[in-house]
């Protein structure tokens, strides 16, 4: 059981030596949780990948993208699951390693200190647990829709086989072809069925709204609720990708994503702080708020602009709703450092009418 702290810092006197023994022991204790919460994510490690990835599985699912990702490497998808589970297991520590931290610096704060560092800490977890929600819910896929939509709003250029650049284009092939391939045929033949067969009509794909129980060998439909071409083949379901008529087809690195998905949640919540920085300058007295009161229009103009380099997007929701989002934690932040600064005062208040 960690020793507990007295109330008075005053009659807790330690020698150098000791502070680095008791530093010690709670870098260990954190680092231990740390260990068995990394056991905990490394065993739900998939389940935890599929959740980041879901908003990205949505977004190309509703844009007739493929519904993969494609590593650059053969180590990337090893890279991308120990970076996701790692990042699991700090937040799933991350109150014990603050625990830890705070029985550590909590001999040697006073009363109203403890109570100022357990509000802020409180403040803070619950600026944080908005912000990531925020993030996953909201900003997230109207990111990836909005980005998407635009890599795919390219079109494909229709060119006829008649015009100039057809006409050039196939004279350059019929070249090639006679000299790479000479004893190849020369020319193609634009019929695909034998003169003596007549033209068939189409093939029909089935549409189902799941798929069938027990498909046969080789059995073709479309799934309208996973949007997919399927085929069942050798005792399993394969997957025909499908894309959108653009000519542009973004194909996501998983590392990539992995890292966009973090700078837009730390933008987040970097922004969702911001009532907790006022707070601790109301607590210090370091600035008064008539001041923040008085230059509020340069906030406002300020948080436009960090909005720009907190999302890695430049759509145009993130670019809007992210800086009204911060003006208006900025005015709950006022509000909260009003009253942290009345409460200094008339302890500075209190202080010097003791000494006078």
């Amino acid at each position: 059981m960690p020793r507990r702290s007295p109330r008075d810092p005053e009659k807790y006197v330690m020698s150098f030596g000791d502070h680095i023994e008791e530093l010690r022991r709670h870098l260990i204790l954190a680092l231990v949780g740390l260990g068995i919460a990394f056991l905990i994510t490394f065993w739900y490690g998939r389940d935890l990948f599929a959740w980041i990835y879901a908003p990205l599985d949505i977004a190309q699912n509703l844009l007739d993208l493929p519904r993969q990702t494609y590593p650059r490497s053969s180590l990337g998808t090893l890279t991308v699951y120990l970076r996701v589970v790692f990042t699991g297991a700090l937040i799933l520590s991350g109150p014990w390693i603050l625990y830890q931290a705070w029985l550590f610096i909590a001999a040697g704060l006073y009363e109203t200190e403890r109570r100022a560092a357990v509000f802020l800490v409180a403040l803070s977890s619950l600026m944080t647990t908005f912000a990531v929600l925020l993030t996953y819910y909201v900003f997230l896929p109207a990111t990836l829709v909005f980005l998407l939509m635009f890599s795919t709003s390219y079109p494909i250029p229709h060119v006829g086989k008649n015009s100039w650049l057809g006409e050039v284009s196939e004279w350059m092939r019929r070249m090639n072809h006679d000299t790479l391939l000479p004893n190849a045929p020369a020319g193609r033949s634009d019929n695909t069925q034998p003169a003596s067969q007549p033209a068939t009509a189409p093939m029909i794909i089935p549409t189902l709204a799941a798929d069938p129980p027990h498909p046969a060998e080789g059995e073709i439909w479309y799934n309208t609720d996973q949007n997919e071409v399927r085929i069942f083949q050798d005792g399993r379901i394969h997957v025909v990708n499908m894309t959108a008529p653009s000519m542009m087809v973004p194909l996501i690195d998983p590392s990539v994503y992995l890292d966009e998905v973090i700078m837009l949640t730390l933008g987040v919540v970097i922004v969702f702080h911001v009532p907790v920085v006022m707070c601790v300058l109301g607590m210090t007295g370091l600035i008064n708020p008539k001041t923040l009161r008085a230059k509020r229009r340069y906030v406002i103009f300020g948080c436009f602009v960090a909005a720009v380099f907190l999302t890695p997007s430049q759509d145009v929701f993130s670019n809007l709703a992210l800086p009204l989002m911060a003006w208006g934690l900025f005015e709950f932040g006022l509000v909260l450092m009003t009253w942290f600064y009345r409460k200094h005062e008339r302890r500075i208040a209190a202080q010097n009418a003791l000494v006078e």
